[in-house]
């Protein structure tokens, strides 16, 4: 493999890498309590609805949960400066292209802003709600 390989299969084989094993960890955990209850309910173990129905549905995130905006945001950021950093030292040896460099690396930008976008809203609607919750309790009393 040429040298300047190496980089771009790291950051192609790691990614797929951590999904495979995040993918791997959910479903062996799912398995492991469906066998505990398996082996609970032939024991003639009583079980509570609760533990049925939770094995039966995952548990959904709350989409009106104000954090997920924020964690999506930093998320979005992060990636965005790590590409940035990545696709402009890939593409810019030692200073030869340093222009061309810059225009390959502003690809990172696209998630960096977006995140930025986010960030915004997620304050903005924070501050929103805080003002309405004061004018909401006002006119109550």
């Amino acid at each position: 493999m040429d040298g300047s390989m190496v980089p771009i299969a790291i950051c192609v084989i790691l990614p797929v890498l951590i999904i495979i094993t995040v993918y791997l960890f959910n479903y062996l955990g799912k398995r492991s309590r469906l066998k505990t209850i398996e082996k609970a309910m032939d024991k003639g173990i009583e079980l509570s609805p609760d533990i049925l129905n939770e094995a039966k549905e995952p548990k959904k995130k709350n989409p009106n949960n104000p954090m997920s905006k924020f964690t999506i945001s930093m998320i979005l950021i992060g990636l965005g400066i790590a590409l940035f950093i990545m696709l402009y030292l890939l593409v810019s040896n030692g200073g030869e292209k340093a222009e061309f460099a810059l225009g390959v690396a502003s690809i990172g930008l696209i998630p960096f802003l977006i995140g930025v976008g986010i960030l915004i809203s997620f304050f903005v609607e924070r501050r929103y709600n805080e003002i309405d919750k004061k004018y909401n309790n006002k006119s109550i009393e």
